[in-house]
């Protein structure tokens, strides 16, 4: 979990060098209605504002809760992402994931659940000695798509 942790700050981190933290207060209160219902009443650590990217991102970092949450402007909910350890993924896409990858001699880490209106998907990222990847898989274990890294 420490690994996942680390990551997912660096993401944070990352997110405000191209954008700029403020203050729950100068949120919008739409904006703070849509992330309320998808924090699970978890409190938002760091609200950023990206406006390159026309969105907010609410950051929840509370162990074991790792989760960003992205709305629009306008206040339309785009995404949520969760950091996971690898026994939080189901079953059949950690059976892909593992029979496909980490049985061949890769090793997995950050372990990603996204959520989208319509949309869930699994994402990890995988690394031998050839070659790096990232692999994003449908609830069900399907792969749908590989990009090397």
């Amino acid at each position: 979990m420490k690994y996942i942790l680390s990551i997912f700050l660096l993401w944070c981190i990352g997110t405000t060098a191209w954008a700029q933290q403020v203050k729950e207060a100068e949120v919008p209160a739409n904006i703070r209605t849509v992330v309320t219902q998808q924090s699970d009443k978890h409190p938002i650590t760091l609200w950023v504002l990206d406006k390159n990217r026309k969105k907010y991102i609410a950051s929840i970092i509370h162990v074991p809760v790792l989760r960003n949450i992205e709305v629009s402007l306008d206040g339309k909910w785009l995404r949520t992402t969760d950091a996971l350890s690898p026994d939080q993924f189901p079953p059949a896409v950690m059976r892909v994931v593992r029979e496909s990858y980490l049985d061949k001699g890769y090793d997995g880490s950050n372990y990603i659940y996204i959520q989208e209106p319509g949309n869930k998907r699994y994402a990890v990222d995988l690394s031998s000695d050839d070659e790096d990847l990232h692999v994003v898989l449908d609830p069900a274990g399907k792969v749908l798509s590989k990009e090397a890294r």
